[in-house]
C-alpha cells in the first residue's frame, strides 16, 4: 500500500509546491506520514474501517465514533485536527437521515444516496474545510468563484485545507460566491478532478491550498446549489448535525486531557505544582475537562433511537460541549503557557537539547513546545476557537436553538405562587 501511495504521489502532477513539482524532502515527508497511519487507516479493522462510515444503531456503535481517526499515530497524525472525521460523520448523518424532514427537504437525496454509495464501496476518505474558496490568479480580475452551467458548475478561486486532504479522495466543499457571508452550495468533489491543484507549503502538517482552476463540477455531484438557508439547515439541525457534533466534542475533550497532563507533569517537575496560584489554575482546568465529560456522557445517556433508526445522542448536551469545549481548550493552553514560564527558553530549540538533560525533560520540552510554542501551537489554538466562527456567534446560535420553556415555566410558576401567597 505505501508503494502504491507512493506511485500515485509521484504520478499526481496537480502537487506542486511554490510553483514547482514538489522536493524530495517534501515528498518523503508526506510518504513517511502515510506509512506511519497506512495500517490504521486501511487496514481491514483499522480505526478507519471500524467508524468512518459507522452509523450507529446502538450506544455501542455510536461509542465507536468517540475519537474517531483521532485516535491514530495517539493524536498526532494529519487527522489530528478533527475535520476529516467531521466530514464522514456529517456525510454518514445525511444519508442515514436522508428521509427525514430536516434533511431530505435541504438537498438532493437521490444524488446524496447515489455519491454516497460510491465512497461507501471505495472506502473513500473524505475532507472538508470551512474556510471560504477565495479569488486567485486564476480569477481575480473577474472575481467570480462559481459559474453555473448546462452540466454543471465551474469553480475558480483557491481554498485552505488540513493536511489529511492530502491523503483524501473526495472533498466535501461548501461553495459561497465571493461577498457571500454564508455558504449557499454543497458538493463532493473527487481530489483528482481535472484542473484541481494541490498546493503543499514548506510545513506541509501547516496544511495545504486547493487551487479550481475552472474545475468542472457536474451537477449529479452538487447536493445543494444557491440556496444558503438550506446548507444553514444542513450544518444546524440536530439531526443533520449530531452526530458529527458529538465527534468533535469527544476529539476536543482527548486533545483537553492531553494538554492537561502536560501542564500538571510540567508543574510536578519544576517544582510549581506546589505553589498555590499554580494549583488553582490547574484545578478550574481539571474542573473544566470534568464539565466536558458530564456533557458527552449525559448526551451518550439521553441518545435515543431515532425516526430513521439512526442512534443519536441528545442534541443539547452535544452542543454544550461542542460550545464549551472550544473555550475550555484555549483556557488550558492558556494555563500551560503560565505553567511553563521560562522553562521554554531555557532551551529554545527542542532538537538542540543538551546531552545531559535526561530523556524524560527533553519529551516534556517537546511536548511543551509543540502545544504552545510553535507555529503549530498557535494553530492549534485557533482551530479549536474558530473553526465554527466566533465563539459569541456559536453561543447566540445555542440560545436560538435551546429549548428554554421549561425556566419560563418555572418563573411563571414562582410568580403564581408568591400572588396566591399575598393576603
Amino acid at each position: 500500500m505505501s508503494t502504491d501511495f507512493e506511485l500515485k504521489l509521484r504520478s499526481k502532477a496537480a502537487l506542486f509546491h511554490e510553483g514547482q513539482d514538489l522536493s524530495e524532502a517534501i515528498e518523503q515527508a508526506i510518504v513517511q506520514e502515510w506509512k506511519r497511519i497506512e495500517q490504521e487507516v486501511e487496514a481491514s479493522g483499522g480505526e478507519f474501517s471500524r467508524q468512518a462510515y459507522t452509523q450507529p444503531k446502538s450506544l455501542g456503535e455510536l461509542l465507536t465514533k468517540r475519537a474517531g481517526l483521532y485516535q491514530i499515530g495517539n493524536g498526532n497524525s494529519v487527522y489530528a485536527g478533527g475535520l476529516s472525521d467531521y466530514a464522514h460523520s456529517l456525510w454518514s448523518g445525511w444519508y442515514g437521515n436522508r428521509e427525514l424532514a430536516p434533511v431530505k427537504d435541504h438537498l438532493d437525496h437521490e444524488r446524496l444516496s447515489l455519491l454516497y454509495g460510491i465512497t461507501l464501496h471505495q472506502q473513500s476518505r473524505l475532507a472538508t474545510t470551512f474556510y471560504p474558496i477565495k479569488a486567485s490568479a486564476f480569477n481575480m480580475a473577474e472575481n467570480t468563484i462559481i459559474v453555473r452551467t448546462a452540466n454543471g458548475l465551474r469553480l475558480r478561486g483557491k481554498q485552505t485545507f488540513g493536511s489529511d486532504a492530502l491523503f483524501a479522495d473526495e472533498l466535501l466543499v461548501f461553495l459561497k460566491q465571493e461577498g457571500e457571508k454564508e455558504p449557499s452550495g454543497i458538493a463532493l468533489i473527487p481530489v483528482d478532478a481535472e484542473q484541481l491543484e494541490v498546493q503543499v507549503h514548506s510545513d506541509w502538517t501547516s496544511g495545504v491550498t486547493v487551487h479550481y482552476n475552472d474545475v468542472s463540477v457536474v451537477w449529479e455531484r452538487v447536493l445543494v446549489d444557491d440556496n444558503a438557508d438550506s446548507v444553514k439547515q444542513l450544518l444546524q439541525n440536530p439531526v443533520a448535525v449530531s452526530l458529527a457534533d458529538y465527534q468533535w466534542a469527544s476529539r476536543q475533550l482527548e486533545l483537553l486531557q492531553i494538554i492537561a497532563g502536560t501542564a500538571i507533569e510540567l508543574a510536578e517537575n519544576t517544582g510549581l505544582g506546589k505553589e498555590l496560584h499554580i494549583q488553582t489554575i490547574l484545578g478550574e482546568m481539571i474542573q473544566n475537562i470534568e464539565v466536558l465529560k458530564a456533557f458527552i456522557y449525559n448526551a451518550e445517556e439521553e441518545g435515543a433511537l431515532n425516526e430513521a433508526g439512526l442512534f443519536l445522542p441528545a442534541f443539547t448536551p452535544v452542543r454544550a460541549a461542542k460550545q464549551a469545549g472550544g473555550g475550555f481548550i484555549r483556557h488550558a493552553l492558556e494555563v500551560l503557557e503560565r505553567v511553563s514560564q521560562t522553562f521554554l527558553l531555557e532551551s529554545p530549540d527542542p532538537s538542540q537539547a543538551q546531552q545531559q538533560v535526561s530523556r524524560e525533560v527533553t519529551s516534556l520540552h517537546n511536548a511543551v513546545w509543540s502545544l504552545v510554542g510553535s507555529g503549530k501551537a498557535y494553530r492549534i489554538k485557533q482551530h479549536e476557537s474558530y473553526t465554527f466562527g466566533d465563539l459569541i456567534e456559536q453561543s447566540t446560535l445555542f440560545y436560538e436553538q435551546y429549548n428554554y420553556s421549561y425556566y419560563k415555566e418555572l418563573y411563571k410558576k414562582f410568580w403564581r405562587q408568591a400572588a396566591a401567597s399575598v393576603p
